[in-house]
């Protein structure tokens, strides 16, 4: 059994707010730990329920229009297929074992999103220990923290 690989994954939102912004559009793949390969990849575009909250900075990141992401489907239609997608990458049902989040600045941003999410639309939502159980409880891979321990005083 594959448990523990990495979730490489990237959130595009409609702000620089974690506490507030809504997902646009996700992207991640699943690499096997052992040899780094690609086992499986998904791309979701959804229309965030709130379109004014659309910050206009957010729009020229990613490069789209308030027309266009207004045409994605809703939100409420791509947040399950994605925990289901995440889901059969965690045949145990453990967060022990679930995948493990990687990404640039995940914990500061990505996964606040992600648990705000987890617990809005009832999916992969621990009540007991107030916590999604969609990645590892144990173990995270932020880029964001080992460029500063690596390079912070690099000059």
């Amino acid at each position: 059994m594959n448990f523990n690989n990495f979730c490489v994954f990237d959130l595009e939102t409609t702000a620089a707010n974690p506490n507030v912004a809504q997902i646009t559009q996700l992207a991640a793949v699943i690499i096997n730990r052992n040899n780094l390969k690609i086992i499986d990849e998904i791309e979701l575009k959804m229309k965030p329920e709130d379109m004014d909250s659309i910050e206009d900075g957010a729009l020229q990141a990613t490069g789209m229009t308030r027309e266009q992401i207004a045409g994605f489907p809703e939100t409420s239609v791509m947040w399950p297929v994605f925990v289901n997608w995440l889901g059969n990458h965690n045949k145990s049902g453990s967060v022990y074992k679930a995948p493990i989040p990687c990404g640039y600045n995940i914990i500061g941003y990505d996964m606040p999103i992600i648990r705000r999410y987890c617990k809005k639309f009832k999916t992969a939502w621990d009540d007991g220990r107030q916590d999604q159980k969609l990645f590892s409880q144990v173990y995270k891979f932020d880029v964001l923290d080992h460029l500063w321990y690596w390079f912070e005083n690099n000059k």
